[in-house]
């Protein structure tokens, strides 16, 4: 018997709603008003008036491994592109999280504790402020208030000059960032940053307290660090003066692996040995320069094992991008790394998405001892013995170089925006090699939703996600977003659209989305009103329950009926497994759309009178939390 998403066998009956009909999702004050003032549209386009701040970062830092100081200077362009006069800036010191009494998500050794940021000296435009005057100057946590007050206001279309000199101590890695030995580090959220002022909320004032990840303007960097002579640096960007740098016969390899298929071994364990792979014998600067990122992070070590080779990316120009990856030598999994991440890169750039990788290199770096944290063109990833988990570690770190850092959509208030997203492209990645994402062994979202849905834990998506519960954050903004995107894209490729969310992406390309522009664009995309979809994944309470209710004979239409009920209202796929009285079994499959204009009843239809034996409602592939009641069997077998 025919299995199918809509089985030729079985009708449906469907409203054909107008467009619009469902237009009654919630929207906030803030996006009405963006739409009003032509930012964005309702046609989840951005608007003809969109605009964005940028800024241009020229940093100088330097790191002793020994004191672990890292200490730098850096000045900020910051363009003013919005509408209004802005009376103060807020710049982010991210490593306050570490400051002692600081407010933080997580416990941390009690040894951890430091003066967070030291900013010695700031100046606007070359007028220096003194850090103790509140009328000049203000910190709160992780946030640093410039006041530039009525007089000084920065006005729309201009540039101001920021000046900051800084250190502060580096902790060992905790959350992210730090030292993992004496000779190897990694560096993100390491620099004041000026943050986003946007035009939804203005600007970004959400405090850093350990769980919220990014949300950046686009900038360009020009960076330089400065370390000891056997350290090796890995970071965002391209490295300029790589051939002042490197030994001749390391550039030589280096130039090969940017244009190799096969796997270049840069630097082994045998190289660090013989010694003389740098030029210099001294500190070495090391100079990058990236355009248009929306952030930078660096790694060091002075005996990290670095392999690289090249994929392609876009076949129409030939472009490639440089795949690298730097492990110590007693990793296990992370030897096979560059493997999954060159794969990766092609399997997003050709298929899902279906956009060409967004830079020209990218580096992962096994620093961390569980999971994995992302920056532009560089991770900072876990190792695994287990190739299925190291696989999706390394292919959903890659991937966020598309959310956030592609389209710029803001993780520190929606982080489900992207880890849902991601979290289903790294699973259609591993899915390549043989095993469905309801069967993975580790970071199942499947088995995990099912343990949180329906929980008073169990909160709308769209809850920002500072609100959520840090024991609670991995079930809702990845394995709660990652389903309602599962059974978004069964619909819309049941409607034949391919690669949906590839327009989303390009649209809102650096840009800034908000939960509204997807949605937006999702109704545009499939050519009505999703409204009811949104609603119920993203707004309303519910949860994953379906259970067959009344079996029987139509004697007026001539058919057989099965009813389904979905006892928590929460649009998911319906699939059923029917036995006639005769012991034959045919499986029916149907997408979340049959809940689209009764969100609690759903008929399947069988022409003629059809004995039924046996109904059994669910798949491993659809979240059930009350999976007991998924049976119905006549009471004559």
């Amino acid at each position: 018997m025919k299995n199918s998403i809509t089985c030729f066998l079985v009708s449906i009956t469907l409203t054909t709603a107008s467009f619009g009909q469902y237009n009654d999702i919630y929207t906030p004050p803030c996006i009405k008003n963006a739409i009003k003032n032509q930012t964005r549209t309702e046609k989840g386009l951005p608007g003809d008036s969109h605009w964005q701040n940028r800024a241009e970062y020229k940093i100088q830092a330097s790191l002793d491994p020994q004191s672990r100081l890292l200490s730098g200077s850096e000045t900020i362009n910051y363009y003013n592109n919005s509408p209004d006069s802005l009376r103060y800036l807020v710049i982010k010191l991210l490593q306050n999280l570490y400051k002692d009494g600081a407010a933080r998500d997580y416990q941390i050794a009690p040894d951890l504790p430091n003066d967070g940021v030291v900013v010695q000296e700031l100046a606007i435009d070359g007028n220096g402020l003194e850090m103790d005057n509140r009328r000049q100057v203000r910190e709160y946590g992780t946030n640093m208030y410039v006041i530039l007050g009525r007089e000084m206001a920065l006005p729309p279309g201009s540039m101001t000059e920021i000046s900051i000199k800084w250190n502060y101590k580096v902790t060992d890695f905790y959350i992210r960032t730090g030292a993992y030995t004496d000779s190897s580090f990694f560096m993100g959220y390491w620099f004041p940053q000026i943050a986003v002022y946007d035009d939804i909320n203005g600007w970004d004032n959400e405090q850093y307290t350990g769980l919220q990840e990014a949300y950046n303007d686009l900038a360009d960097y020009d960076v330089e660090l400065t370390l000891p002579s056997d350290y090796i640096v890995w970071a965002t960007g391209d490295l300029v003066n790589s051939k002042d740098i490197f030994a001749e016969w390391v550039q030589e390899r280096i130039d090969r692996s940017q244009k190799s298929d096969e796997v270049i071994k840069v630097l082994s364990a045998e190289d660090y040995e013989s010694g003389n792979i740098l030029r210099h014998s001294g500190d070495n600067t090391w100079h990058f320069k990236a355009e248009k990122v929306p952030d930078f992070a660096w790694a060091v070590s002075s005996y990290y094992l670095w392999d690289a080779k090249s994929v392609v990316v876009d076949k129409s120009s030939g472009r490639r991008t440089w795949v690298n990856t730097a492990y110590p030598p007693t990793a296990t999994g992370f030897k096979k790394a560059i493997e999954w991440a060159s794969r990766c890169i092609e399997y997003f750039s050709e298929e899902f998405p279906g956009i060409p990788f967004p830079y020209n290199k990218h580096v992962s770096f096994n620093g961390q001892e569980h999971a994995a944290m992302e920056w532009p063109m560089i991770a900072n990833d876990c190792d695994s013995e287990h190739e299925e988990y190291l696989a999706e570690i390394v292919a959903h770190e890659i991937a966020h170089n598309y959310i956030p850092f592609f389209i710029l959509s803001n993780e520190r208030l929606f982080a489900w925006m992207d880890e849902g997203m991601i979290k289903l492209m790294g699973e259609k990645f591993t899915e390549l090699y043989g095993n469905k994402r309801e069967n993975f062994e580790r970071l199942n979202t499947t088995q995990m939703y099912t343990g949180y849905a329906g929980t008073i834990y169990d909160v709308p998506l769209l809850t920002a996600s500072s609100s959520i519960d840090t024991r609670f954050n991995f079930h809702h903004s990845y394995a709660k977003a990652v389903a309602a995107n599962v059974f978004l894209l069964e619909m819309l490729e049941e409607k034949g659209i391919e690669k949906p969310f590839r327009e989303y992406f390009e649209r809102w390309k650096g840009k800034h989305p908000t939960p509204w522009d997807f949605f937006n664009t999702m109704n545009e995309i499939a050519g009505e009103d999703l409204g009811w979809y949104w609603n119920a994944w993203y707004m309303q309470l519910g949860y994953p329950d379906l259970a067959p209710g009344e079996v029987g004979f139509d004697s007026k239409a001539g058919e057989t009926f099965i009813t389904v009920n979905n006892k928590g209202k929460l649009p998911v796929p319906v699939i059923a497994e029917i036995t006639g009285a005769d012991g034959k079994k045919e499986v029916y499959r149907f997408t979340a759309e049959v809940w689209k204009d009764n969100p609690e009843q759903f008929r399947i239809k069988l022409p003629g009178n059809v004995q039924i034996g046996e109904v059994i409602i669910g798949d491993p592939h659809v979240m059930d939390i009350f999976p007991e009641d998924n049976r119905w069997k006549a009471e004559s077998l």
